[in-house]
């Protein structure tokens, strides 16, 4: 709770105001019963004319006090709201960005997409629950409880001395079952998690449970995951029913003893029946404010376990640091220096060193879990080597500001991502206002302008969430035209057509070394065609350069590049048994 709390601390002006405005309401709400009890021991005296004036004046005064304090706690109120509001708004915002860059570390804790949106979702709005009312309650709860106690105790020590006692007790009762209560929210928010990952896993993967007809299965999950969700909740809401009562309960039965012995105080002529009447009003104003604390310490242990899986979040995250430079449009090289890097201490790769040169076509294989995907990706900075450095034209990588470096290294992913909206929409993602020219031009280069010219409305199709009125091979080549509006130096192909056929693969190929200037390509592949047509092949084996050259070089030479090309493509005599 510490990390959500600290958000409180840039907003001085706001919390001094509305503390302020507490305060009067507080002050003005103990002198109300102060003027009644005044009130009382003048007519005690005995009615007279002045007597009665006098408690017609201390009415219409009550009257005017009441009325101040309402506007007080309004103005609060209002405070309270847009103070309240900008913190989780800010907070929100923290969360996002923290969601976003989760997505890309490889050094921290593993979260499912069910765990983010349940911390984005029902965290969130735990934490918001508990801001909206705890802050200022305890502010006033506090206050009150140390002025009302030392007016009573000023009065009659007698039963200052119970009303602590009573307070005490009741105080005892709350804190007794926070720590119980708040791991059973913590297990509620867990089962929580779990459901909405079922939910989300149908939704995302609706064609794969209906091509296996799983739809019965996922139903018999979710049904028994949220039958156990419900177990849990149900057990943390009894948890926090049974303690709600219990301030009512002990003040219910103190109540008659501290009137019974108050009376024999006012018999024996040792305290006022004005002061026994203020006394009890300021009991029945402690109980009402304890029972409120009870409340709201249940709301602060399921507040507390939200917020423990929003810090671990918050927390859990290293952003990568930003440079501030620029990357020029010249081309210029990259440079592997000793480049290693390592994942929850294994070594995903090891001592990288090569060259690439500018305006060249360079493919990268290797077997299944070789480190290709690992190697591209420390270019665009998803993440850092954890030894050695990559220099671009001289220059670290880490010196360029990271918008800067993706706009001008641009990474295609294997699985294209779209967005519900229209192709132009998804086509200008990165480039909201690129001129229709570019953007036709783009798409010729992926040959995607083939099958957009064929749809109804052409650039302004509706393609659905996540592209899914489009084939596979499509999605492929809208993803790369997205990358190629950008115009990059830098184009990482990450097996980014493996849903083309060979014929429109090559074509692509023959646009994109036809551009001028031509930007360097990565492109990691299989495909016999590409591998005759690079201009640098780069083998990697368990995380370490195997062997690199070009196609014929390599075809030479034994090695796992001979291991991995198709015999079709091997000049006779140099068959692999």
């Amino acid at each position: 709770m510490g990390v959500v709390l600290r958000y409180f601390k840039h907003r001085p002006r706001s919390l001094f105001f509305c503390l302020v405005a507490l305060s009067g309401a507080v002050a003005l709400e103990l002198v109300l019963p102060h003027i009644i009890g005044a009130s009382l021991n003048q007519l005690a005296k005995g009615a007279s004319p002045d007597s009665v004036l006098f408690c017609g004046w201390y009415a219409g005064l009550c009257l005017l006090l009441a009325a101040a304090r309402e506007g007080l706690l309004v103005w609060a109120g209002i405070t309270e709201v847009r103070w309240i509001g900008e913190v989780l708004g800010e907070l929100r915002r923290d969360v996002f960005r923290a969601t976003q860059q989760r997505a890309l570390g490889w050094n921290t804790r593993s979260a499912s997409t069910a765990d983010l949106l349940s911390c984005t979702i029902s965290d969130l709005r735990n934490v918001e629950e508990f801001l909206r009312g705890f802050p200022m309650a305890v502010f006033d709860t506090s206050l009150y409880l140390v002025l009302a106690l030392a007016l009573i105790t000023s009065a009659s020590p007698t039963l200052g001395l119970l009303t602590v006692v009573l307070l005490l007790a009741s105080l005892a009762r709350v804190v007794r079952g926070s720590l119980r209560l708040h791991r059973q929210w913590k297990r509620v928010h867990s089962f929580y998690a779990s459901l909405v990952g079922i939910m989300e896993e149908s939704i995302t993967a609706l064609r794969l449970v209906r091509a296996f007809s799983f739809e019965r299965i996922q139903r018999r999950r979710l049904l028994a995951q949220q039958k156990e969700y419900l177990r849990e909740l149900f057990s943390g809401v009894w948890l926090w029913a049974t303690r709600l009562p219990t301030a009512h309960v002990l003040f219910a039965l103190a109540f008659p003893g501290v009137l019974w012995m108050g009376g024999r105080l006012t018999l024996q002529g040792t305290l006022p029946v004005g002061d026994l009447a203020k006394i009890l009003i300021y009991l029945v104003s402690i109980a009402h404010r304890v029972c409120g604390l009870t409340h709201l310490s249940n709301l602060w242990e399921a507040a507390h376990a939200s917020a423990s899986r929003i810090e671990e979040l918050l927390c859990g995250v290293q952003p990568l640091a930003s440079g501030k430079r620029v990357p020029g449009r010249r081309p210029a090289a990259l440079v592997f220096d000793r480049v290693g890097l390592t994942r929850n201490h294994a070594h995903i790769l090891r001592d990288i060193s090569l060259t690439l040169t500018p305006g060249t076509f360079v493919v990268i294989t290797g077997p299944t879990g070789s480190g290709k995907t690992a190697l591209l990706t420390l270019l665009p900075r998803f993440h850092d080597p954890t030894t050695g450095r990559i220099l671009w034209g001289d220059v670290d990588l880490r010196e360029f500001s990271l918008s800067c470096l993706r706009r001008s290294v641009t990474y295609v992913f294997p699985e294209p991502f779209l967005f519900h909206g229209t192709i132009q929409e998804n086509l200008t993602f990165g480039l909201p206002h690129a001129s229709r020219k570019r953007i036709e031009e783009a798409a010729r280069i992926a040959c995607a302008d083939e099958f957009i010219e064929n749809l109804p409305n052409g650039y302004q199709t509706v393609i659905g969430e996540r592209g899914i009125r489009l084939s596979g091979g499509q999605k492929q080549r809208l993803a790369l035209a997205r990358a190629l509006l950008l115009q990059p130096m830098v184009l990482i192909l990450d097996g980014a057509t493996t849903n083309l056929d060979p014929e429109t693969e090559a074509r692509i190929w023959k646009r994109l070394v036809s551009l001028d200037p031509m930007p360097m390509i990565l492109w990691v592949t299989h495909r016999p065609f590409l591998l005759q047509k690079a201009d640098w092949i780069i083998v990697l084996e368990n995380g370490t350069i195997a062997q690199e050259g070009t196609h014929q070089k390599l075809l030479a030479q034994p090695g796992p590049y001979r291991e991995i090309t198709s015999p079709t493509l091997l000049p006779a005599g140099l068959l692999v048994a």
